[in-house]
């Protein structure tokens, strides 16, 4: 039988829309998966999904996940069309207000120029990959 993909990444390729969801993980072990699987993964990204959160203070998460502008950098990486973040904004898990994610997210975007590319959805919302 074969082994089960440990990655815990998904990919869904529904009506030719493929939306690309992480796990919680550091951004070095992002970079060995992406070299790892870049054949697999070699499609084209419509939306990446991010968890995003608990990422304060970087001496005790970086070793399980990522900031705002480690995620930035794989959402560059990954040359997905658009980003959304989620796994944020419900407990606090780190020393980060759980308000921080959506905001820190949307500082580094625009550092990059990509703020345009950032799916902003609303605790609650539904959104569909057009």
């Amino acid at each position: 039988m074969k082994q089960p993909d440990k990655t815990s990444n998904s990919c869904l390729n529904r009506n030719d829309r493929k939306p690309f969801q992480l796990p919680y993980l550091r951004y070095r072990r992002f970079r060995i998966l992406l070299r790892i699987h870049r054949d697999r993964w070699n499609f084209d990204i419509d939306l990446a999904i991010f968890n995003l959160g608990a990422y304060e203070p970087r001496w005790f998460m970086a070793s399980s996940h990522m900031n705002p502008r480690e995620t930035v950098r794989a959402f560059k990486e990954l040359d997905a069309r658009k980003m959304m973040i989620v796994h944020w904004g419900t407990f606090r898990l780190g020393d980060e207000p759980v308000h921080f994610p959506p905001v820190d997210i949307k500082k580094e975007l625009k550092k990059e120029g990509l703020l345009d590319r950032l799916v902003d959805i609303r605790h609650g919302e539904t959104f569909f990959v057009n």
